[in-house]
């Protein structure tokens, strides 16, 4: 991986905090998610409405996930009354996912390079919560307001295999690199399962970028986590 690899697969993407106003049918039945102006950035001018193809995914600790799609539509409440200023907001379709979340949950809105939305919500103090705001690089205080993130610098570093399984978990399939270079090693065990202690010396010995263990245990450790990961995943994508 290297630095700006989400920018591979995302247009933009914002984060907030969800609101009881949003998503509480006790408050309010509209369905709708409060806009910024700042959302120009990933939805582009806030006016005319325009629908987008949405997907709404909820993850969870317990390996638990809620999927359901449908469409979100970025528009001017106030378009048709020049007199005063824009009120930009964003209107769901009737989905399990926001009828699910909680108030305070995190929400990460994200525009797709095929233009369609990806919008996912992590219970609060979660530890996935904790994982998706890493692979964003969310280092400040998320509000009830969308906040543009600039994705155009994010490196993971070392922990692809982490970034892998996230981004997995959230419904986006990655390109996989070297696939004629996995495919020739993977010949070796004819495309079979192989046991977890044989897969594991298989991915020590054909690591490209050796590192020793004595010297550097923690980037040896990586180099091996990520190699066979990625061995592992191709194999799965043969085998499944």
């Amino acid at each position: 991986m290297n630095q700006g690899f989400l920018s591979k697969y995302f247009e933009g993407v914002a984060a907030k905090r969800l609101a009881r106003v949003e998503i509480d049918p006790l408050i309010s039945n509209q369905h709708e998610l409060n806009g910024v102006r700042m959302l120009k950035a990933v939805l582009g001018e806030c006016g005319e409405p325009v629908s987008f193809e949405s997907t709404f995914l909820m993850v969870a600790d317990e390996n638990e996930s809620l999927r359901d799609n449908g469409t979100v539509t970025w528009y001017d409440s106030r378009r048709n009354n020049p007199n005063r200023a824009a009120e930009c907001r964003l209107y769901f379709t009737k989905n399990e996912v926001l009828a699910t979340a909680e108030p305070g949950d995190l929400l990460i809105l994200a525009r797709k390079k095929d233009g369609r939305l990806i919008l996912v919500v992590a219970p609060q103090n979660s530890t996935v919560e904790l994982q998706i705001m890493w692979l964003f690089g969310i280092e400040n205080q998320i509000e009830a307001t969308f906040q543009p993130l600039d994705i155009s610098e994010i490196d993971p570093g070392d922990a692809e295999f982490a970034a892998r399984f996230i981004l997995d978990e959230i419904g986006i399939e990655l390109d996989e690199p070297e696939t004629d270079f996995l495919d020739a090693i993977l010949n070796s065990i004819d495309f079979s399962l192989p046991d977890t202690r044989t897969f594991s010396s298989l991915a020590r010995a054909t690591v490209k970028e050796s590192v020793s263990p004595l010297d550097n245990p923690d980037k040896a450790l990586l180099n091996w986590i990520n190699h066979e990961e990625r061995m592992f995943r191709r194999l799965e994508r043969y085998l499944i």
